[in-house]
């Protein structure tokens, strides 16, 4: 048995070279050992080196802490995957590496059966594994293990029987590479980057290519007259090219120019984004101390997941939380190599404030004040993120602008960051409860629509619920997770309908909230109502949700109308509620309120005061009949579309109610700029063709009173063109939200 260590300070180098062996098929994996979770390592290249990257940043000091060793066996030597794996676990027990996290690869790419393992030489604790008398240690070892599992000896074998393996942990490729061989690693290498990291130009992607040994270059060429630009990359030992060149076209990827530059674009809005909490976490840990030097510079940022790279003239960034690479320009200039390098001092001292008591109770009052305010103004689900996300630096800037003195604001905001922080086990795993019991309900609803099953699914992705691969997660906090049973993704997933439904990206909060309370079995509550589609409710719920749900919400609406009747006998407020799709029908001695769409057995009776009101007003069977024809023509729906729009003053629903009628009518219905005229326009044409003729004979015998031709002192009167009715708008209607007047 033949050993070779090498060790070096790129671990992502050492990985690199044995699992482009393995995409080329020259190798496979073996084993992973020591793993917290060795099933996702096995697939994952960023749990594979964030591993050991972090064992390796517990001790900064530690300079070359990649360990890459090959043991190459006699060519007669038939060694079976479990023979391999014992004899690499011996290896490694006796040279100190027991514990530690390792990849097991075997290579077949020579005659010699071999297998390579890669690993830290740093421990969970931080110390360093001893390398005192290595070459004598291991030549030991060797010799004991060959006798152990009766491996031919290696002395006396020709040199001719060495394997050719890295030569160096920084030059992950010996000698040139085939076109073949490169296009594998360049494709598996870039997909990797564009999928992982946060690139926004090519010089970020040439950054962070080149430290996984890859070139990446700009042509611009003629052709035909027309300048173009390509894109090639070449495999390098991290000086020269060590491959032929590769167009990006060539590539399964076709990272092109213009693909490229769409990924950077996308990528620079996520960066914008992603900036405030980036400059927050640096200011955290920066001014936790009150001098600090350079090595400690670097070693307090990688103990957060922030490696400082000096490319001679500035400092890099690379956030590996976010994978995002910052040049120092975009942070600012306290954070620029010139501006840092007059900052470190020759010893390190971390920040010492001393608060009485009394004075630290009032500073943590203003702290909590400011964060329930910021917590506020985010709108964050889950309080656990802003805690992983700590607004530290926007506490210490609102403390200031209070006039706390700045080192006792940034001691107070740490202190009560602390404290968050002792509470967030606690608050993850009641989130966790929370999320396993809501996403559960709503899977087993989702499951009860007459939807087909992509409706279902873009159901649960409207309550913020997303599927993949069996398991429910939540789209805003990915680490909630809940697993399906068989039973509960055959139910969802099967369905006999084809009911289309558009959802956005999100429900209203009055819907969403109502599917909440359906979800939980719960009775619902009204004032969530005054958002809800319930066209889109129609559709979409089972009969018996339906009913429930049409009974509770035209109780809602009865007891609006007989609170907005209340000592107001005006016509406006019946077409209002006209406008919102609901009808009042005259019942023998009472009248009826509910929604046009729903079972008329769950509409609800009016009191005998509101029943009274509207006889004043002279409504009866005639009007009824007028209005249900009116909210069954496309005008009449286009209507309660708008007003349910400009009734939850969502300007967006609003423009586009707007834009789907001026479609639908094309030039029949002239532009207005306002909302509310538009609405009323709509009022006025969606009775004007129901047919008056028809419904005056069924109800000859019924007296007909002219309505009211006075508005309110504040209205706005519209005649139809028929002159059987008058539409006016008042302070009833002014409730309405998100209206342009003239």
């Amino acid at each position: 048995m033949v050993v070779r260590l090498l060790t070096g300070k790129n671990i992502a180098g050492a990985l690199q070279y044995n699992e482009q062996k393995v995409l080329s098929g020259q190798a496979q994996r073996l084993y992973i050992g020591n793993y917290p979770d060795p099933e996702t390592t096995n697939w994952s290249w960023l749990a594979k080196r964030e591993m050991l990257e972090f064992l390796a940043s517990k001790n900064p000091r530690v300079e070359k802490p990649t360990v890459h060793i090959s043991l190459a066996f006699h060519p007669d030597e038939q060694l079976s995957d479990k023979q391999l794996r014992q004899i690499t676990g011996q290896f490694l027990a006796s040279a100190g590496y027991g514990k530690q996290p390792y990849i097991l690869y075997q290579h077949q790419d020579t005659a010699h059966p071999h297998v390579h393992i890669v690993t830290v030489c740093v421990d969970r604790n931080g110390r360093k594994i001893s390398d005192t008398f290595i070459r004598n240690r291991l030549n030991a070892i060797r010799k004991d293990i060959e006798i152990q599992f009766g491996l031919v000896q290696a002395e006396g074998q020709q040199p001719a029987q060495n394997i050719p393996i890295i030569t160096g942990i920084g030059e992950p490729f010996g000698g040139r590479i085939s076109q073949e061989q490169t296009k594998a690693a360049l494709d598996a290498t870039i997909q990797h980057v564009l999928n992982e990291y946060n690139c926004t130009s090519f010089a970020d992607l040439s950054r962070l290519l080149d430290r996984f040994h890859i070139q990446v270059r700009t042509l611009i060429r003629n052709v035909q007259g027309r300048e173009s630009t390509g894109v090639v990359f070449r495999l390098t030992d991290g000086d020269k090219a060590v491959s032929p060149a590769i167009k990006a076209s060539k590539l399964i990827g076709k990272p092109t120019f213009n693909r490229l530059k769409a990924i950077f674009e996308q990528g620079q809005i996520k960066k914008e984004q992603l900036r405030p909490a980036f400059l927050n976490r640096l200011q955290r840990e920066l001014t936790a101390f009150s001098s600090l030097t350079e090595s400690d510079f670097y070693a307090t940022l990688r103990a957060v997941g922030v490696q400082v790279i000096d490319d001679g003239q500035t400092y890099l960034y690379l956030d590996t939380h976010t994978k995002t690479l910052w040049n120092e320009v975009e942070l600012g200039k306290p954070y620029s190599k010139v501006a840092l390098q007059k900052e470190f001092s020759t010893h390190t001292e971390r920040l010492s404030i001393q608060i009485s008591p009394e004075e630290g109770q009032s500073l943590g009052r203003q702290v909590a004040r400011q964060y329930a305010i910021y917590r506020e103004q985010t709108g964050s689900n889950f309080e656990s993120q802003v805690i992983e996300a700590f607004p530290f630096t926007q506490l210490v800037r609102q403390l200031r602008a209070e006039g706390v003195a700045t080192d006792r604001a940034i001691t107070a905001v740490r202190q009560f960051e602390q404290y968050k922080q002792g509470q967030l086990t606690l608050m993850r795993a009641r989130e966790g409860a929370e999320f396993r019991r809501s996403a559960t309900n709503y899977v087993e609803l989702a499951s009860q629509l007459t939807l087909s099953p992509s409706g279902r699914l873009a159901f649960l992705r409207a309550v913020d619920i997303t599927l993949l691969e069996g398991v429910v997660t939540h789209r805003h906090n990915p680490q909630l997770k809940l697993p399906l049973i068989a039973s509960q993704q055959e139910n969802l997933m099967t369905s006999s309908y084809g009911h289309r439904v558009v959802f956005g990206k999100n429900f209203p909060v009055g819907e969403k909230r109502l599917y909440e309370w359906l979800a939980v079995g719960e009775r619902l509550t009204g004032g969530h109502f005054d958002s809800v589609n319930m066209n889109r409710l129609q559709k979409m719920l089972p009969s018996d949700l339906w009913s429930q749900v049409g009974k509770q919400y035209n109780e809602y609406q009865a007891g609006l109308l007989t609170q907005q009747m209340s000592g107001n006998k005006e016509w406006a407020t019946v077409e209002q509620f006209y406008r919102q799709g609901i009808l009042i029908q005259p019942d023998g001695s009472t009248f009826r309120v509910g929604h046009y769409k729903t079972d008329p057995a769950t509409h609800v009776d009016l009191s005998e005061e509101t029943v009274n009101q509207l006889r004043l007003l002279g409504y009866g069977e005639h009007q009824f009949r007028t209005y249900q024809a009116g909210l069954e023509t496309p005008l009449g729906r286009q209507m309660i579309q708008l007003a349910n729009a400009l009734a939850v003053g969502n300007q967006g629903r609003v423009d586009g109610a707007r834009r789907l009628i001026y479609f639908a009518n094309q030039k029949s219905i002239p532009f207005f700029a306002d909302d509310m005229t538009l609405l009323l326009d709509l009022t006025r044409r969606s009775q004007e063709n129901v047919n008056q003729k028809s419904l005056s004979n069924d109800l000859k015998d019924q007296p007909i009173r002219a309505l009211t031709d006075r508005p309110d002192n504040n209205g706005i009167r519209f005649q139809s063109m028929a002159g059987l009715t008058e539409t006016t708008i008042g302070e009833n209607d002014r409730h309405l939200r998100g209206i342009r007047r003239n």
